[in-house]
């Protein structure tokens, strides 16, 4: 084989790899749809009039995402009706009406990571949310 035919095989290899491994490459819409076992953990602080109280989250269930962007999270006996949308790197969840977004920091084919804070401040108080979702098939 002389050199122009071995750089052209080297070249069409390259290529058919790269080819290969962008077409390989799953987005997180192709990913969720089904069961998935559903963790969060974080924390939850509240500062109320200057004093701070702090809790730990450390919540499990399923959860159950579809195609058309809906599905659901059950927690114990409590199941919650849940729409979600992808965005680049964020992914949203609605529940009941309120939205929460989640930056996508694993998209494994069984592994989802995804991590959130959430901030509410009235006249006395702040309401802040620190939570990783963990989903595991």
């Amino acid at each position: 084989m002389n050199n122009q035919t071995k750089l052209l095989l080297a070249i069409t290899l390259s290529m058919t790899t790269v080819f290969i491994s962008s077409s390989c490459s799953r987005t997180v819409e192709d990913r969720l749809p089904g069961d998935w076992n559903y963790t969060e953990t974080g924390t939850s602080t509240v500062t109320n009039n200057g004093t701070v109280y702090s809790d730990n989250i450390n919540i499990t269930g399923t959860a159950t995402f579809t195609d058309d962007g809906t599905g659901s999270i059950t927690i114990g006996s409590e199941i919650s009706t849940i729409t979600w949308e992808v965005v680049e790197d964020v992914i949203s969840i609605t529940e009941e009406g309120k939205q929460i977004n989640c930056f996508i920091t694993t998209n494994d084919k069984t592994l989802q990571e995804w991590d959130a804070e959430y901030e509410e401040t009235g006249a006395d108080f702040t309401f802040k949310t620190e939570i990783k979702i963990t989903l595991t098939q």
